[in-house]
């Protein structure tokens, strides 16, 4: 079992979680919601001489999801995410128990929630664009 308290999530100075980046740490997480790990597409392939009456499929392209995380707002954080906004980078969630998850992705869509008599959120939701990697913890 993995405690979700204790999750640091990076993003990387380069396009990639590869070689040696420089990871920057977000500050102030208040949740994640990581990776389902992909959907694959339905490609029909049904043809007319089917005598069986029933539709063939088979697996096509992997659409590989999103991802998102929610922060506490603050002006110079929010400023410097949305900086990326469209950007690929490497990005790293590393787990309470030293699991880490990496991926390609980039800054898809922020949403500010305001509640009357709360703190002001982001949710920053990432799409997968390349490559992702889960490594357990030793």
């Amino acid at each position: 079992m993995i405690v979700g308290m204790g999750i640091v999530i990076e993003y990387s100075s380069t396009a990639t979680f590869t070689g040696s980046p420089t990871w920057t740490a977000v500050d102030d997480i208040t949740d994640v919601t990581p990776p389902t790990g992909g959907e694959a597409n339905d490609v029909d392939v049904t043809v007319h001489s089917t005598t069986s009456k029933r539709k063939k499929y088979q697996s096509g392209l992997i659409e590989p999801g999103e991802w998102e995380f929610k922060t506490i707002m603050s002006k110079a954080a929010y400023a410097s995410l949305l900086a990326f906004k469209g950007v690929t980078k490497g990005w790293r969630v590393t787990f309470s128990d030293g699991s880490k998850y990496e991926s390609e992705s980039y800054l898809k869509n922020d949403k500010i929630e305001s509640p009357m008599g709360g703190v002001n959120e982001v949710t920053w939701t990432l799409k997968l664009a390349g490559e992702e990697l889960f490594t357990p913890a030793t």
